[in-house]
């Protein structure tokens, strides 16, 4: 589920990576302000919001499903689910076997039953749901709409009281009524935290990425001039200024300068920093407490000044503000201390330990999720895909006569003139048809590619051109003779269309959405053709498509709806592209076969 949002947040890592492949140095790196990620456990640590996250119950994972666990180790709620958070405010988002989102109370029963393509937790009191082809929505606790993003493209959580969303590939920000507060302009947007929030501005003609600061008003507090920014945290912004990263206060002052390889975010007076290849802390001024040391580190906790570190020898184990170790190293992975434990991995297992590094629970459960904040950077896009649209722009012409203007009577010169030129067709002698190939589009996902028109004869032939040359013979010496010159097309303008197939681009949405706007566009091209198009869409949807084909007027031209046009003037509708026909069939009804053929029968004989 890494969203847009997730990716942004870890761009300037990665350009540090890139240097440090350079130097030949291998950086084990803090994904700066979001969540570190460890197989088998989630882990972040960010500070701001209202929400109330609980330890009492523990997300872990058995074989293919999550349920949870006490701090003892007892299973309160079995394994069931495909996706498990941690509990806030008593509620927790969870995925069901059938792939669908709902929400469990702390007795495992649903709260909100699961019926949503995308969600994310509870946040400040509401949670961002995505229905089966629906809009973004914000509900309660008691599933109730309070409002829907009707132009959001995709919502992230509130924080701070907003919440980004993106509309036409800009963010903005709403409040809790939904209305947008800070209207959509920046191209990367996190949340608001500690009354801040770092946004983004693409220059295209640079190529440059630029954050800055914006306040809960949109206006820009601190101007774009970093090369990355991540939230406020204790007063500070960690900063990457294109070569070394530092940090500033909410005026845009420098506090710390930049200096470091890599850091991460203040948590209880510390942050992490590398230098070289190893990590270390610093305090607010700057100073480093903890020499660079550790191959990797995570920051102090906040409830007993505690950090989890890995050795040079991969091992985690955990220190104290001195840099002394308090549980040596021993672990392969681990979490932060939650109050007197903290949960570790040992041979691939987790279990749970206490403050002297003795096992409350041995090593058995597959994966532990305790990351209680990354779902702030996360977003969730909307599943709403405007077929209606699409078919009306796309049907534009159509009724039982005409099929987007045309008709049998339509002819080669009167499409060519209409396309804009026989120069924007592509014609071979030995055809009968032209190809145009074009860019027309239906929506922002959905553009017409190519366009093959097939006419009832040849729609040009070769004319030889010939030229007049001098020659030599020695019997008749000089004289006159005709030789090729070359090829000229004398097209036949009056040839009358037969058909039409037409070659779709999709992108985004569009993609996923396919199948549902061809079984779509078919139930209109029916009703708009006077078929019924109950019975043709029963009949696409049937357990043997190709079976079913000999009976029906169904073709296997790749991504392409091919309409033929007959003498009489009708029009007959041909479908579609193998991997649509290979959903269909993957999507069957419990028909059977002889059902479906004979009510095919009855209708077309």
């Amino acid at each position: 589920m890494e969203t847009q949002e997730q990716k942004n947040q870890t761009e300037p890592v990665t350009e540090i990576q890139e240097k440090s492949k350079k130097k030949n140095v291998k950086l084990f790196l803090i994904i700066i302000s979001i969540a570190v990620l460890f197989v088998g456990v989630y882990f972040l640590f960010l500070r701001g919001g209202s929400s109330t996250p609980s330890i009492e119950l523990i997300p872990y994972k058995s074989g293919e499903k999550w349920g949870y666990i006490d701090k003892e180790g007892k299973i309160l709620i079995n394994p069931q689910f495909e996706e498990a958070t941690v509990f806030i405010d008593g509620i927790a988002l969870v995925r069901s076997a059938d792939n669908k989102y709902g929400y469990i109370g702390e007795d495992g029963k649903y709260i909100v039953n699961p019926t949503y393509k995308y969600a994310l937790p509870f946040s400040e009191g509401l949670a961002c749901v995505v229905p089966e082809n629906g809009k973004p929505q914000f509900i309660d606790k008691k599933n109730n709409v309070k409002f829907t993003v009707n132009t959001g493209e995709a919502c992230g959580s509130f924080n701070d009281v907003l919440a980004p969303v993106k509309v036409e590939d800009k963010y903005g920000y709403i409040n809790k009524e939904g209305k947008m507060i800070i209207n959509p302009q920046f191209d990367k947007a996190l949340p608001f935290n500690e009354g801040l929030a770092a946004v983004a501005t693409i220059n295209k003609d640079k190529g440059e990425v630029l954050y800055g600061f914006i306040n809960k008003k949109g206006e820009i507090i601190i101007n774009p001039q970093f090369k990355y920014a991540g939230s406020f945290s204790e007063g500070l912004a960690l900063v990457y200024d294109g070569k070394k990263c530092g940090y500033i206060d909410k005026n845009g002052k420098y506090i710390i300068n930049p200096q470091f390889d890599n850091a991460g975010f203040f948590k209880n007076g510390m942050a992490t920093i590398i230098q070289g290849s190893m990590y270390g802390y610093i305090n607010k001024e700057g100073k480093i407490i903890i020499n660079p040391q550790f191959k990797m580190a995570l920051n102090f906790s906040e409830e007993n000044d505690i950090a989890l570190v890995w050795s040079s020898d991969g091992k985690a184990g955990f220190i104290d503000k001195d840099g002394k170790y308090l549980i040596n190293p021993q672990f392969e992975e681990g979490t932060d201390f939650y109050g007197d434990i903290a949960f570790v991995q040992s041979a691939d297992k987790w279990g749970i330990i206490n403050k002297e590094g003795k096992y409350l629970v041995n090593p058995q459960f597959d994966e532990i999720n305790v990351d209680f904040e990354s779902y702030k950077y996360k977003t969730v896009e909307s599943d709403y895909f405007d077929i209606a649209g699409i078919i009306q722009k796309f049907l534009t012409g159509t009724d039982q006569k005409n099929f987007r203007g045309l008709n049998s009577n339509s002819t080669f010169i009167q499409i060519v003139t209409a396309a804009g030129g026989k120069d924007k067709f592509d014609v071979n002698e030995r055809n009968n048809y032209a190809v145009y190939r074009t860019k027309e589009q239906l929506s922002k996902e959905v553009t017409i590619s190519k366009v093959r028109y097939y006419f009832d004869n040849l729609i040009a032939e070769q004319k030889p051109i010939y030229r007049t040359v001098r020659k030599y013979d020695y019997w008749q010496g000089y004289y006159n003779a005709q030789e090729l010159d070359h090829y000229e097309y004398i097209f036949n303008d009056n040839a009358k269309l037969t058909s039409a197939s037409y070659s779709f681009d999709f992108s985004g949405k569009a993609q996923e959405k396919s199948y549902d706007l061809y079984i779509a566009l078919i139930g209109e091209m029916a009703t708009k053709l006077g078929v019924k198009s109950n019975l043709l869409q029963d009949i696409l949807k049937s357990s043997n498509v190709e079976e079913l084909g000999q009976h029906l007027p169904i073709t296997m031209n790749n991504d392409e709806i091919e309409i033929t046009i007959d003498k009489s003037g009708d029009i007959d509708v041909s479908f579609v592209s193998n991997s649509m026909l290979e959903m269909a069939i993957e999507q069957a009804r419990a028909d059977s076969i002889a059902a479906v053929e004979a009510a095919a029968e009855k209708y077309y004989y």
